[in-house]
């Protein structure tokens, strides 16, 4: 496993924990029934309504497989230079941050690149699973890397009135 770069001095960092909260989970099942509920409660045609129940099941199964996902759970290390370690059970990943993330109030998807093999993995952080600040700075720090630019580098394209 290759390691990232060690931080230098003024290098911020943030220290989260990743994984989904217990209260997400059961969102994803309450979701997945209201979704049976509007299948079933519909006009459609039973070769429809049949249809649109597979696949709701399908998706349901990819998207609580990738939620209970343990590699994706753990200590999540961001590096000001753009690395970061996922400390799980299974050890340490050394990862790249990639730009695509998903940004809630709640929750937020933080995309990594595996420097071992080039694999993404996608790091789920809860806000009731870290401190307020700490969410907050995670929140600035993924905004500011959206577009893939270095954290320090200024906003381009912004018009101000």
């Amino acid at each position: 496993m290759v390691s990232p770069r060690r931080p230098t001095s003024g290098t911020t960092i943030l220290d989260l924990r990743a994984g989904c909260a217990r209260w997400l989970r059961f969102s994803h099942a309450a979701v997945s029934l209201l979704g049976l509920a509007g299948i079933l409660g519909s006009d459609a045609r039973p070769a429809w309504t049949a249809a649109a129940v597979v696949a709701l099941v399908l998706v349901h199964c990819a998207t609580a497989r990738r939620m209970s996902d343990a590699r994706s759970s753990g200590r999540l290390r961001l590096f000001a230079d753009g690395t970061a370690v996922l400390l799980t059970s299974g050890g340490a990943v050394a990862a790249l941050q990639r730009s695509g993330g998903w940004l809630s109030r709640w929750f937020c998807i933080v995309p990594l690149q595996r420097l071992t093999d080039g694999r993404r993995v996608d790091a789920i952080v809860c806000r009731s699973r870290n401190s307020a600040d700490a969410y907050r700075r995670l929140l600035v720090w993924l905004r500011m890397r959206e577009n893939g630019a270095p954290v320090r580098a200024p906003a381009r394209g912004l018009t101000w009135s």
